[in-house]
């Protein structure tokens, strides 16, 4: 049970397994947490984790961003 749970959460995406472990954990078993939080420092640690969220989130954004202004430049061509 415990190397199909290790499994399990290796292949969580970081946003996922830090749901589990700060917005959802009333959702799972104590051991459950235990090994999220596991995973969590196999990849750095929650903080890092969190940076490397908040980078993606940032990019995302930009990348709208910048569709928003070439649609409106291509608008104003027009």
């Amino acid at each position: 049970m415990r190397n199909e749970m290790d499994d399990r959460l290796k292949g969580m995406s970081d946003e996922d397994l830090l749901d589990m472990i700060d917005k959802n954990p009333e959702d799972y078993t104590a051991e459950a947490i235990a090994a999220a939080k596991k995973e969590a420092e196999r990849r750095g640690g929650v903080d890092k984790l969190y940076e490397i969220v908040d980078a993606k989130f940032q990019q995302i954004a930009d990348q709208e961003e910048q569709s928003r202004l070439d649609e409106a430049a291509l608008e104003a061509e027009t």
